[in-house]
């Protein structure tokens, strides 16, 4: 009996653990789920905030991105702008260019036909010769004592006209 009873109280023990534990439990419930409720409100809030600050960031990149963007085609149409003045100079530079080539080569055929332009012939005429005037070439023209017609070369050569040239 001694065993019995000592069972019995064993278990009215055991029985009073679990009862005051289950209320304390159930009390210290309340206040859990009330820091859990709690916990669970930061936790939305928090992710709420970090959602947020994510959107913002999403946003400040996207807007960033668009600049750049926008940055990038204001340079290219620079460029674009730059290369094309570049060939609308080039371009004016080749036509002065091929003016400057126009102008020399007009002075050159300028230059070329007055030195084939006859020379004057520095020389003393004797008594017997006449002028007659120039020929088409810017020859001056004598005619001898017998008729016949020259004219004087830049080395002071006498060079006798034919029939046909006579004036």
């Amino acid at each position: 009996m001694k065993n019995f009873l000592l069972a019995v109280l064993v278990a009215c023990s055991v029985v009073m653990i679990g009862f005051s534990d289950g209320v304390y439990a159930e009390g210290k419930g309340k206040k859990v789920s009330a820091d859990v409720e709690e916990l669970k409100h930061k936790d939305k809030k928090e992710k709420k905030e970090k959602k947020e600050e994510k959107a913002a960031n999403k946003a400040e990149k996207k807007e960033e991105k668009r600049e750049k963007k926008e940055e990038k085609a204001a340079n290219k149409a620079e460029k674009k702008e730059e290369k094309k003045e570049k060939k609308e100079e080039k371009a004016a530079n080749k036509a002065e260019k091929k003016e400057e080539k126009r102008e020399k080569k007009e002075e050159k055929a300028e230059n070329k036909a007055e030195k084939k332009e006859y020379k004057e012939v520095k020389h003393s005429k004797t008594a017997d010769e006449k002028e007659l005037g120039r020929d088409e070439k810017g020859r001056m023209i004598y005619e001898g004592p017998r008729g016949g017609q020259y004219y004087y070369t830049d080395h002071g050569t006498k060079v006798y006209l034919k029939e046909e040239n006579k004036k």
